[in-house]
């Protein structure tokens, strides 16, 4: 497989209505909002449908209203050299970094002995940034300042999964442009267990540039706007989400 081009590239007029659309909503609710605590799945599925929906189309028309989605991705195809547990990645033309990067990525002790170094063979590498701005994160301060608790509660759980859908979003493009199939591949970011090593999340910030959609990194190697993530994007078919 070779990609389209090395280099990197921004992504910048992403509809708010489609990132809405991508929210997983059973996570939402279930999880970020912790509605489904104690309910059995007829009791849900009517709670969900009269209390929860109601709740996201009131945030989302929020969201739409105020444009407090401002979503933007870098993406990029680099050369890379792989090196049992290491990949070695060459910065792109252009780059305000021109030294070589290097992942080492954990093996797993026991049979099928996965490595996410092993989903890159020679020859490239993806991968992505993407943040949903700040706007969203002071309407939350604005809302929880004039004691509007619930209201700010509930944007800040969609602002998480409309991160997490920006994500979805940003891997379901490259993925369409390297033409494989939407469900094949998986997508792995730093400070999890298959790649736990938190600074190299500084490694990709400075190949990707990421002051170019207006993220910073902090000194402790977190992004900000706060809802920012960033990934590795594996696209071969052996490649899966694993802990070592």
């Amino acid at each position: 497989m070779t990609p389209p081009f090395f280099g990197v590239k921004a992504i910048t007029d992403i509809p708010c209505t489609e990132i809405l659309d991508l929210i997983d909503k059973e996570i939402l609710f279930s999880s970020r909002w912790q509605f489904r605590r104690g309910k059995s799945s007829s009791e849900w599925e009517k709670f969900r449908e009269e209390v929860c929906l109601p709740i996201f189309n009131h945030i989302a028309e929020m969201c739409l209203d105020k444009g407090l989605l401002e979503t933007k991705a870098l993406y990029g195809y680099f050369e890379d050299r792989k090196e049992g547990n290491l990949i070695f990645v060459s910065p792109s033309v252009g780059s305000k970094t021109k030294k070589v990067q290097c992942f080492e990525f954990p093996r797993q002790k026991e049979e099928p002995h996965l490595c996410v170094a092993d989903f890159f063979p020679d020859g490239f590498i993806t991968m992505q940034l993407v943040t949903i701005g700040d706007r969203i994160v002071k309407e939350g301060s604005r809302l929880f300042g004039e004691k509007k608790y619930s209201d700010a509660f509930y944007l800040k759980g969609i602002a998480a999964e409309a991160a997490e859908a920006a994500a979805k979003f940003t891997e379901t493009f490259i993925k369409k442009e390297l033409n494989v199939p939407i469900e094949q591949g998986c997508r792995i970011s730093f400070g999890y267990p298959a790649a736990p090593n938190l600074m190299d999340q500084k490694k990709l910030y400075m190949l990707l540039d990421g002051s170019k959609i207006g993220v910073q990194i902090t000194q402790t190697y977190h992004l900000v706007p706060e809802y920012s993530t960033s990934a590795v994007v594996c696209v071969s078919e052996h490649s899966k989400i694993f802990r070592p």
